[in-house]
């Protein structure tokens, strides 16, 4: 869309002065100039094949990222990085750049230990685990056991949260040491495949972990956020479950007939929308939605035929529906919460990439979206001078393209 200084769509606004002397004026022509150039693109941009979605996704995390390269803080970039690279990008391109640093060293420069026990993480490991992959998403896997400023190993971070004692958890993740229940299953299968994307499959800890995650499926095919089994099945951590699982085969021999039940439940409960709760009764959902695409890919199933579509309506189409007019994704209809992590892993929903393949693997990369918005056209030209007046009027349009989601 066109826009102006002010939002107002094809209307160039002008700025006036009747007061300043030329020299003054002078000086604000160059600076206007100046800002100009730096913001238009040298060359036209081939038409990106990705769908609007993903562009407007992309568009919304560009408007996201700060000064230092980062997102806002540790977990927001861990997830950010995910979101990007799934969509094609790379989290080192001159794309995602500013002043020379990248999402990556805004990560490699901060204190992993602290972001995981700050006050807007609720389980560590989880953290660990989603900085795990987001480093191998940025092809820095090699970095994954020097990470942070102060260096320290993420996957040894990761694994002081598995229970190495004999008894009903053992093997498990949680990240209570004085409750080995709490968000066990949820915990573990986040666990597994941030080990499964460093090749860690073969290890013994691995096993048990994989082995006490398919024992706590519930009557109903689905899996809780606890490791107490007869605790309320849901579709997220289900979902997360499967692609654990899936990602487990290699390691220990899965029954069929557990992913099954497992795809039963979660078809039990889609919405007439198309998407999937966070908990049975609810609304739709977008991250248990993302999750649950990610789940059917992994099963070898496609997300948009008739099997997993209610009515006419896909899973697909109703994380689509959850995307505002910015590019970005709410969780709920009405909910400003969690958007970032929620933006970022609907974009790796709808590339399809379940976790049992991604990050491990990323795939090809595509052109990088271009974010900034092109001058259409603007007067007085570059070095423009004048010497018999004082009142100069400016004058800029310029264009967010097809993909853009507006002008700020």
């Amino acid at each position: 869309m066109v826009q102006s200084l002010d939002r107002a769509p094809a209307v160039p606004r002008k700025l006036m002065s009747r007061t300043v002397w030329p020299l003054l004026v002078l000086g604000f022509v160059a600076l206007a100039a100046y800002a100009m150039l730096a913001v238009a693109p040298s060359r036209a941009v081939a038409a990106d094949a990705r769908s609007q979605a993903t562009l407007h996704g992309l568009d919304y995390l560009h408007a996201r990222q700060e000064a230092d390269a980062g997102f806002g803080s540790m977990p927001n970039t861990v997830w950010a990085i995910l979101g990007l690279v799934a969509s094609g990008e790379r989290a080192g391109s001159q794309a995602w750049k500013v002043s020379g640093d990248t999402p990556f060293t805004y990560l490699d420069a901060r204190s992993h230990e602290a972001a995981a026990t700050a006050g807007d993480v609720d389980n560590a490991p989880i953290y660990y685990a989603r900085a795990i992959m987001s480093y191998v998403a940025a092809q820095q896997k090699a970095r994954v056991f020097t990470a942070g400023t102060p260096r320290v190993d993420l996957l040894a971070k990761l694994y002081a949260y598995q229970d190495e004692d004999e008894g009903a958890t053992l093997g498990s993740f949680s990240p209570s040491s004085s409750n080995r229940d709490f968000q066990a299953v949820r915990t573990t299968a986040w666990a597994l495949l941030a080990m499964r994307t460093m090749g860690e499959s073969s290890k013994d800890r691995f096993t048990a972990a994989a082995s006490w995650l398919v024992k706590q499926q519930n009557d109903d095919g689905g899996f809780p956020v606890e490791s107490t089994v007869g605790e309320t099945s849901n579709c997220q951590d289900t979902a997360m479950v499967v692609q654990a699982l899936v990602a487990s085969s290699n390691a220990i021999t899965v029954d069929p007939a557990i992913l099954e039940a497992a795809s039963d439940y979660l078809k039990s409960q889609q919405l007439a929308d198309g998407g999937f709760p966070s908990a049975p009764g609810g609304k739709t959902d977008a991250m248990a939605t993302a999750a649950v695409i990610q789940a059917i890919v992994a099963l070898g199933d496609d997300p948009n035929d008739s099997e997993w579509t209610s009515g006419t309506h896909t899973a697909t189409g109703a994380l689509r529906s959850l995307q505002l007019s910015s590019g970005a994704f709410v969780k709920k209809i009405g909910s400003t919460l969690q958007m970032l992590p929620t933006t970022s892993w609907a974009l790796v929903a709808l590339a399809e990439k379940p976790f049992t393949a991604f990050p491990a693997t990323i795939g090809t990369a595509a052109t990088p979206f271009v974010a900034r918005p092109t001058i259409t056209s603007a007067s007085p030209k570059n070095k423009a001078k004048f010497t018999s007046t004082n009142v100069v009027v400016i004058e800029a349009s310029y264009n967010d393209g097809k993909n853009g989601t507006g002008i700020k």
